[in-house]
């Protein structure tokens, strides 16, 4: 197998199964593979939600100035590091979402990034239905994307960024 420098993990699509594993220096699979079944609310396997959320928010600390386009940059900028680590490609300002993974030719996964800095720290599903609810986008994302897994990155108040997960698109 190939491997990219900075790629940390190997995925694989096979419909509604996401086969991965964590790859070593020289490129094998460190761990046996995972056969991760996707269901209509699935959230991301625990070693890649750890993998993205590690990227944002390393490239989050490292700012200086903290206005929302500076930190909505670091965020992307995170995503697109991700990305690499996980052996995809991304795309920018796609249709439905701030940047897309890609993976073997499909979308993979979409995000957005989303401003929600007069509010606190709130819980996971209070964050989902305020989305929902005042942002179009997201519901529309949830809706029309055409990426397997979506999410939005919350910035919230005192640059904290939370990663509110969408529903996975149905096959």
């Amino acid at each position: 197998m190939t491997k990219n420098s900075e790629q940390l993990w190997q995925l694989e699509l096979h419909g509604r199964n996401l086969k991965y594993g964590r790859l070593d220096a020289t490129g094998d699979v460190r761990w046996a593979k995972v056969d991760w079944k996707i269901r209509g609310t699935s959230l991301l396997p625990r070693g890649l939600f750890f993998t993205v959320t590690s990227f944002v928010l390393r490239r989050v600390k490292e700012l200086r100035d903290k206005s929302f386009s500076a930190l909505e940059e670091a965020i992307l900028w995170g995503l697109r590091e991700a990305a690499v680590a996980c052996g995809c490609t991304w795309k920018v300002k796609s249709v439905h979402g701030d940047l897309v993974w890609i993976l073997d030719g499909h979308r993979f996964f979409a995000f957005q990034v989303v401003d929600f800095h007069r509010h606190g720290d709130a819980k996971l599903a209070d964050l989902r239905a305020l989305l929902r609810k005042r942002r179009p986008r997201f519901k529309k994302m949830e809706r029309k994307s055409r990426s397997l897994f979506r999410a939005s990155l919350v910035l919230l108040k005192g640059d904290f960024v939370k990663f509110v997960p969408g529903k996975t698109r149905r096959n």
